[in-house]
């Protein structure tokens, strides 16, 4: 091997330079990234238990990261060793020497590699166990640069994987969160499908987290349409509970509209009592314990919506409106036919009062009453100043009169 010249060392060390540096950069790039800090267990994280295709590619290939460094090492302190000689060289005498130094350092089997395990069937009786093996610096970046684009691809490889599969899991996470507060809104907040998606996840992630090479699935479309047919379900119920909780409030409107309008009739029959009194359609009243047992049932409605039992509660609303509308329905018309009976008697006196004057209009252009008649006029009169008034009779009376007088003017 001829010596370098002074001109040719300093080109191949500028140029060994250039090499580690960009050798460093790029290993300390493999080094900052998440994936390669995950699978070592850096950055508060435990390493993964790796297992299937992931457990036999990858961690030779992050061995690898490490050896990677150790050769760095070696290459760098060769390196080291030629710029010291070059600083040493003599212009003059003594010169030669060196040169052959720095050349056989930069082109010769200057870097020991670490012993290697002699196989047993390559070995003879004085075979040692071990073979030492040396290769030259270009040999030695060669070995690493074939070592590290192995290794940056599987790597890498791991990185496109969970950089896939994380963001899908985290989704799936959220949707099965989404579907967890969808059950608690239907009253559902346990069902088995939702506990099935659950585990399912956990086993996705398990399988992501220590064989993401081997995991080669969408995660998404594994679980998808059971939890689209769950949402559907969910939706479902929580539209039907909803209803729930809106005729709750319809019913409790209800319940306050016939407990008022029972008092108003109660009222309006007590005054009818006082006032007229009828033998032809007496006034049909709804018992108070009607309405008192349909508050309860209500709250018992309510209280078993409260308990979770939202679906009984649906059936159970629907009998109780039939029941409180009949109930309304019958108040309502009992409280019709008390304003209607009190303002009968009014009004009777109204037409009397408009039959007498018609009466008295006729007197005074020449016309004769008839004494009865007159005397019908003052018994529907006096009838109609009774307490109660006699509403049967007072109408049969004026009702009497108006045909009467009808017939004679």
């Amino acid at each position: 091997m001829s010596a370098m010249t002074t001109e040719e060392i300093d080109d191949a060390l500028d140029e060994w330079r250039s090499r580690l540096k960009v050798s460093s950069q790029n290993l300390i790039a493999i080094d900052d990234l998440f994936t390669f800090r995950r699978l070592n267990g850096e950055g508060g994280v435990s390493a993964p238990v790796l297992t299937g295709v992931t457990a036999l590619q990858v961690p030779a290939a992050v061995t690898a990261i490490g050896k990677l460094w150790e050769y760095q090492q070696m290459l760098g302190a060769i390196v080291e060793d030629a710029e010291d000689l070059r600083k040493s060289l003599p212009s003059l005498f003594g010169a030669d020497k060196i040169r052959q130094q720095i050349t056989s350092i930069l082109q010769g089997a200057s870097i020991d590699f670490p012993a290697i395990e002699t196989p047993l069937a390559e070995r003879g009786l004085l075979t040692p166990t071990q073979q030492q093996s040396s290769v030259t610096p270009h040999q030695l970046l060669e070995i690493m640069s074939r070592t590290f684009e192995v290794s940056r691809a599987i790597i890498l490889q791991v990185d496109e994987a969970w950089s896939k599969l994380d963001p899908q899991l985290a989704a799936l996470n959220e949707e099965a969160d989404r579907l967890q507060a969808l059950a608690v809104a239907a009253g559902e907040a346990a069902i088995p499908e939702l506990a099935q998606i659950r585990q399912r996840i956990v086993d996705i992630n398990q399988c992501v987290a220590t064989d993401p090479l081997g995991a080669g699935i969408n995660a998404e479309q594994s679980l998808l349409p059971l939890m689209q047919q769950v949402k559907q379900r969910l939706e479902l119920s929580a539209a039907a509970r909803q209803k729930v909780v809106t005729n709750l409030a319809t019913c409790a409107a209800l319940m306050a509209d016939l407990e008022k309008l029972q008092i108003r009739t109660c009222a309006a029959a007590t005054s009818l009592q006082q006032h007229v009194t009828t033998e032809s359609a007496p006034l049909k009243m709804l018992d108070d314990t009607v309405v008192t047992e349909l508050k309860a049932w209500l709250n018992t409605l309510t209280t078993s919506f409260e308990a979770g039992n939202w679906r009984p509660t649906a059936v159970g609303l629907e009998r109780w409106q039939a029941s409180a509308g009949a109930a309304l329905d019958s108040v309502q018309a009992a409280l019709t036919r008390a304003n209607y009976m009190l303002e009968a008697a009014s009004e009777l006196k109204g037409r009397l009062l408009a039959q007498k004057a018609r009466a008295e209009g006729a007197v005074r252009r020449g016309t004769v009453i008839p004494e009865a008649l007159n005397a019908l006029a003052d018994e529907a009169e006096q009838t109609l100043r009774l307490k109660p008034v006699p509403l049967d009779r007072v109408q049969h009376l004026v009702e009497d009169y108006e045909k009467k007088l009808g017939a004679l003017l």
